[in-house]
């Protein structure tokens, strides 16, 4: 069973499962709800909902980060 870490990571583990054949029968953690796919069909709606996440994941625009200023000048 494999920890969720990231969506990102999940896609990688999914798409290295369906490769060696490993997706059947394969059971997932994800924020702490576990998934066993009994089919085909329920391991590729969740590879398709997984990369939408992932996407989103990625897209995020860095944090913004804030500097304090100098305090008053000019006293």
């Amino acid at each position: 069973m494999a920890a969720f870490t990231t969506w990102t990571a999940l896609k990688q583990q999914l798409l290295s499962d369906f490769a060696s054949g490993m997706h059947a029968q394969k059971s997932y953690e994800c924020d702490g709800t576990k998934i066993t796919f009994r089919d085909f069909s329920e391991f590729k709606d969740m590879l398709l909902f997984v990369e939408q996440r992932a996407a989103l994941e990625s897209s995020r625009p860095p944090a913004r980060r804030t500097y304090a200023g100098q305090g008053g000048r000019g006293c």
